[in-house]
């Protein structure tokens, strides 16, 4: 909760106050009673503050919203997934009424809705007043506010002398992890879903639950329960700064030149293609958001196949990192030449 009124005290770039976001079509009211919640159409509303949820979403039974739906309409608290029914506490318990929940705000057999929701799943994700990122939960069904393992948890110590100076230690561990050694076995399971990518980097603040500690990210840096990253101290274990400020810092270089715009695209390229998708034809829409917050900011020229028109000779000098796994995609994904037609890591 610190973090948060901080945030909402010291950093005006991560205020939603300037630019009104658009609101989702579906969101859950948490104020139904204290037993359910209750599916509302947001349409015709005002503006209101609302946090969103990025999950896994496993092999599990999900809770689903179909066509056939009237709205509003309640559902029992008790019987969603763990990971749900985490998000409803804690969103709760920051006096907030509304939550954003995809498997139950888009409807899931509609694909005309499915495919008008999916295009803006961006703009929701950086319209959240906060985006909860259930990062340790491999589904829904694991939660992600379960009890950690105390031989996980990064705890610290201080260490005075007869002076009363001292140290102050804590037992190693590595920050965010996937953005150290994309595909580490110690990856947390949401780090490593492609889909779940545009959803951190887009959005304004997002508190990610791993086994050691909590690490929260925001448009002014990183902060975590160790006390390792935080204002005075940006950068992770290899010395480089979390990729949601490497991001950020691209597209603003990329504003003033389409060589710049390059690198940093390609870097996220290079990141998106170790992360994992269940459909080869999702290769290119679970990276969409991103390409056109670069369109909007950046000066590179039209989007053709996962590449930027006024850089393409760069673009297209893509190699495959990784030729032991990589494949063709089974289905037509992009022309032969795009990084996107290959399933498996690319670097530059």
């Amino acid at each position: 909760r610190s973090w948060l009124d901080d945030c909402n005290k010291s950093h005006p770039q991560c205020s939603l106050s300037s630019n009104p976001p658009q609101l989702p079509t579906r969101l859950l009211d948490l104020h139904a009673s204290e037993d359910t919640v209750r599916l509302i159409d947001t349409r015709g509303t005002k503006v209101i503050p609302y946090i969103a949820l990025s999950y896994c979403w496993g092999n599990d039974s999900l809770p689903l919203t179909l066509s056939e739906t009237t709205l509003p309409q309640n559902h029992q608290i008790a019987s969603f997934p763990p990971s749900f029914q985490d998000a409803i506490r804690l969103t709760r318990a920051l006096n907030i009424r509304y939550l954003w929940i995809d498997s139950l705000c888009i409807l899931q057999d509609c694909i005309p809705d499915w495919e008008s929701e999916s295009s803006k799943m961006l703009q929701y994700y950086s319209g959240a007043f906060l985006v909860l990122a259930a990062s340790r939960a491999a589904s829904p069904a694991s939660g992600f506010l379960r009890a950690r393992d105390a031989c996980e948890v990064v705890q610290q110590r201080y260490f005075p002398n007869a002076a009363g100076e001292g140290v102050t230690a804590r037992r190693f561990s590595q920050h965010l992890t996937f953005d150290l050694n994309c595909g580490s076995a110690k990856c947390a399971p949401l780090d490593t879903r492609a889909w779940a990518l545009q959803e951190r980097l887009s959005a304004r603040r997002i508190v990610h639950f791993y086994d050691a500690e909590m690490i929260w990210e925001c448009e002014a840096g990183a902060k975590c329960e160790c006390g390792k990253l935080s204002e005075g101290n940006r950068l992770l274990e290899n010395g480089i700064l979390p990729l949601k400020m490497r991001m950020a810092q691209g597209v603003a270089a990329g504003k003033k030149s389409p060589e710049e715009g390059f690198r940093a695209w390609a870097g996220l390229v290079e990141h998106y293609t170790r992360c994992n998708l269940t459909q080869d034809d999702d290769r290119l829409p679970a990276i969409g958001g991103l390409a056109r917050m670069f369109s909007t900011e950046g000066r590179q020229g039209r989007y053709v196949a996962g590449m930027w028109e006024r850089t393409l000779l760069p673009c297209i000098l893509w190699r495959v990192g990784d030729s032991v796994n990589a494949r063709r995609a089974r289905t037509y994904v992009a022309p032969s030449w795009s990084w996107a037609g290959v399933v498996g890591q690319v670097d530059w």
